[in-house]
């Protein structure tokens, strides 16, 4: 069974129905991987500044993101 490369651009219905319903193996694209990575950095660096970022360091998820997700991480924006 071929794998569904993950790029963050073209998912489909019949992509997650395959996931789904057929069990059909995933990974993400390392383009993709990049852009997490670097996103994950810019709301890292937001976290840790002073201004207030509504989502980030202000709001109903204020208390999540100053936080690690988990033990493996250095980010507060990660899916472990």
């Amino acid at each position: 069974m071929p794998t569904l490369r993950l790029t963050g651009r073209d998912l489909s219905i019949a992509d997650v129905l395959a996931v789904a319903r057929r069990q059909m193996p995933v990974a993400l694209d390392r383009a993709a991987e990049r852009r997490m990575s670097e996103s994950a950095k810019v709301v890292a660096d937001l976290a840790a500044g002073d201004a207030p970022v509504y989502g980030v360091n202000t709001g109903p998820v204020s208390a999540q993101a100053s936080r690690r997700c988990c033990s493996r991480c250095s980010t507060a924006a990660c899916i472990p």
